[in-house]
């Protein structure tokens, strides 16, 4: 399997598995480094995003940054969890609570509406599995507002694992439906869908039935029916 590498060589450029590519925007910048961790490189990745934030200081965009901390977040959490590395889940918790306060202050919304969901998916670990539920669907919730498809699809992997980790089979069912059968879901989508479907008992939770028969399950029905769950309820 290929390395990637992402190093600074100086404004504007990043040298990306052997070619120089020149960096013309946060989202082009944010695009290189989100890379190694679609490749399923955890260890590539994270070592991706220390660059990032090299090189987001070096090209003068400080407000990359707490896009490139949420993103390692997740890298964190998801080694830890799915690896039994209780480390890197700490490390996770760590810079996730000090990340969110600086994304809610600046109104940063990706960073903010991902680090949210985090927070539940944490929560969960620690033992609260009902407040980890509550925290991770209002994370999704936010995400879904902001209309960026990109930090939806890497938020409802969280959620689809607490409704399974809360016993929420039919509810975890339906998201996996979605990732499993939609038309605009990622393969990072997908996978998290197998493995969550992976630890229910219930062979049939990934059918969505929420949609109707011949059609692909779309991500409007689905969080609409989940709104409606007595968990999902708005608490104080």
């Amino acid at each position: 399997m290929t390395t990637l590498e992402i190093r600074v060589l100086g404004p504007p450029t990043l040298h990306l598995n052997g070619q120089v590519c020149t960096v013309r925007s946060h989202k082009a910048l944010a695009l290189l480094c989100v890379l190694a961790m679609l490749r399923e490189q955890s260890v590539e990745s994270l070592r991706a995003w220390d660059k990032a934030i090299g090189a987001a200081q070096a090209v003068n965009t400080p407000g990359l940054i707490p896009v490139v901390q949420a993103l390692k977040t997740l890298v964190l959490m998801e080694r830890g969890v799915h690896e039994g590395n209780d480390k890197n889940v700490r490390d996770s918790e760590a810079l996730c609570a000090a990340t969110l306060p600086v994304t809610e202050a600046s109104g940063e919304q990706f960073a903010y509406t991902l680090l949210v969901t985090l927070q539940g998916r944490l929560a969960a670990w620690r033992g609260d599995v009902q407040a980890g539920l509550r925290r991770g669907w209002q994370g999704v919730k936010q995400a879904f507002d902001t209309q960026n498809g990109m930090v939806v699809q890497l938020a409802l992997p969280l959620l689809m694992a607490l409704l399974a980790e809360a016993g929420r089979t039919e509810d975890a069912g339906l998201l996996i439906g979605y990732a499993l059968h939609g038309l605009d879901t990622t393969a990072w989508l997908r996978t998290r869908a197998w493995r969550t479907q992976e630890t229910l008992s219930d062979g049939e939770s990934g059918d969505g039935r929420v949609y109707p028969p011949g059609e692909p399950p779309i991500i409007t029905q689905v969080l609409r029916v989940l709104q409606s769950r007595p968990w999902a309820e708005d608490r104080p």
